[in-house]
């Protein structure tokens, strides 16, 4: 199924930076915290587990369904994969509607494992800490939006000192660096 895009508000936008609380495994499913910042700092910006679709498809389950050996070869080079015509990857490619998956240097045969482990546990979960946010479908009201543009634009900070929304991004003619 494509994925589709849709117009998020700009209230919304803070919201999506905040990512779930550090998975609490069984000891023999542990976790390393390394493992969990990785995917949070690399992964969870296009993949939930088991929370749908985002940019890349949903990873609950993926070790079931896709070959070990594969994924590890894909998650770390997946341009390679298309440049060789990997039927697989190409469908991949063509369900994120183009969206290339980045080729993320760091990405070592070790850590890939460890991604595809953390995958497997939090799959195994009733609901992962990755599941992604689940968005409110209540009406935004003008203080809603007011307060969503001051966080954008930096007139507001948020909470953990981030920078704001416009250092890096542009909406509507409101210009970014």
């Amino acid at each position: 199924m494509p994925v589709r895009f849709q117009t998020i508000p700009i209230v919304v936008v803070p919201v999506l930076l905040l990512v779930g609380s550090t998975p609490q495994a069984a000891p023999q499913d542990a976790v390393s915290e390394e493992t969990v910042t990785y995917f949070r700092n690399n992964c969870v910006s296009c993949h939930t587990i088991g929370g749908g679709v985002l940019t890349g498809p949903d990873l609950k389950g993926v070790t079931d369904r896709e070959d070990r050996a594969w994924l590890i070869e894909f998650i770390q080079d997946p341009k390679a994969a298309m440049d060789r015509g990997d039927a697989h990857a190409l469908e991949l490619l063509s369900e994120a509607n183009g969206a290339l998956m980045p080729t993320i240097p760091t990405l070592t045969p070790e850590m890939a494992e460890k991604l595809l482990h953390l995958i497997e546990v939090e799959s195994a979960l009733e609901k992962s800490h990755f599941a992604g946010l689940q968005l409110s479908d209540r009406p935004l009201t003008e203080a809603d939006v007011a307060r969503g543009r001051e966080l954008f634009l930096g007139h507001e900070r948020f909470q953990n000192g981030a920078p704001s929304c416009v250092s890096c991004h542009s909406v509507m003619g409101i210009g970014g660096l």
